[in-house]
């Protein structure tokens, strides 16, 4: 199962992209190495990132895993989505398709995920938007059949999520509802709609994760400020219809995870102090929503914070800034346990400030997947997660 969350900024289209090996650029949209076989049991070394140098917009922006690496998508100012995938070998992470433009008339709203080797991208349509396209790639990201265009339904925060091999699927109508439905490898429906948000909650900040059952689908709800959390088996029936999770206070951009292990779901949030001022809070529910830990700050002076689970616990990434302005912001982490202790742990960066970033789950081990604004070097991290 594999989950993952992202954010958005940066500043240029597509060009090319090298290894921090030091090998040298390959022409756009061409693959710089076939891909290598393997299995999801070849993790990335823990101790340092490994980067790669892509130059984008991240105006929208995506990582999935897949059998033998990751994918990364992003969209430019001008609409173009582009695909970046790679693959572990013995010597590591290396690139097996670099800057593939994968479609146009893309806007921020995207998401991605993976059956094996085989990709499925969520793009939103149009600026303002008017819909979503599902496609379908291969690991070296050649498209699998015709894109499915879908006006009037816009992907959620965290559109996809698999669960074996069904694919669950989250939007927002033009209704304003919050709904999921099963897609299939190549992006087509595979059942009916399932409202689970109506219109009047205001449902924002939509988000689907796979269980230990199936899936579960989050949201915020506009009126509360509270989170609603509904779980279905994996044919997408309900188990459990949308269920309040209280933070205490308005819980500000939340998204969350599930842990296997521990049968429980964390929720991240941000929270405004007294001062006007982001701090990153979490807490942890069980599989019926009752609290198990209370709500907590995980970090002051902190924004748009993303989760993953581990075998012990929870990863939280977020954007860390400086109240007086006078230093760049700063990707930073911290790993929470079963009974909520924070454990921070730094994360590599040259210097510059976050753009775009993602935990994502690739067979047990989190990886934080980030794009760096302003630094030196390659830009793009895939940084795993270790030592929780």
């Amino acid at each position: 199962m594999a989950a993952s969350c992202g954010r958005l900024g940066f500043n240029d289209h597509p060009t090319t992209q090298s290894p921090s090996s030091g090998t040298p650029d390959a022409p756009i949209g061409s693959p710089t190495q076939p891909d290598a076989p393997g299995t999801m049991s070849q993790l990335l070394t823990c101790g340092s990132p490994t980067r790669f140098a892509i130059t984008t917009d991240n105006n929208g922006f995506a990582s999935a895993p897949r059998t033998n690496g990751f994918g990364v998508f992003d969209v430019d100012s001008q609409g173009a989505l582009w695909g970046w995938s790679y693959s572990l070998d013995d010597s590591g992470l290396v690139t097996s398709a670099d800057s593939i433009q994968m479609g146009s008339n893309t806007n921020a709203s995207i998401g991605g995920a993976a059956i094996g080797d085989q990709f499925v991208v969520a793009g939103g349509n149009g600026s303002p938007a008017t819909g979503t396209t599902l496609y379908a790639f291969d690991s070296m990201l050649k498209p699998i059949g015709s894109p499915s265009a879908r006006s009037g339904e816009f992907a959620g925060q965290i559109p996809l999520a698999v669960n074996g091999s069904a694919i669950a699927y989250a939007t927002t109508a033009a209704a304003g509802d919050a709904d999921i439905r099963l897609v299939d490898a190549n992006g087509n429906d595979a059942s009916s709609v399932n409202i689970v948000g109506v219109a009047t909650e205001m449902p924002s900040y939509v988000a689907v994760v796979a269980t230990s059952g199936g899936f579960a689908l989050g949201y915020a709800d506009g009126n509360s400020g509270r989170m609603q959390i509904a779980t279905f088996d994996s044919q997408l029936d309900v188990v459990a219809p949308p269920t309040t999770v209280d933070g205490g206070t308005y819980m500000e951009s939340p998204l969350f995870a599930y842990s296997p292990t521990l049968d429980e779901f964390a929720v991240a949030f941000d929270v405004k102090d007294e001062t006007e001022d982001d701090d990153a809070w979490a807490m942890i529910v069980d599989h019926n929503m009752n609290v198990v830990v209370a709500p907590f700050e995980v970090a002051p002076f902190s924004t748009n914070a993303v989760i993953a689970a581990d075998s012990s616990g929870f990863w939280i990434a977020y954007n860390t800034y400086d109240p007086t302005g006078m230093q760049p912001d700063a990707m930073a982490s911290s790993h929470i346990d079963a009974s909520g202790t924070v454990l921070p742990r730094t994360v590599t960066s040259s210097g510059g400030s976050p753009a775009s970033w993602q935990l994502i789950d690739r067979d047990g081990q989190v990886v934080l997947v980030w794009a760096e604004s302003g630094g030196n070097g390659p830009n793009l991290y895939f940084d795993p997660m270790c030592g929780g």
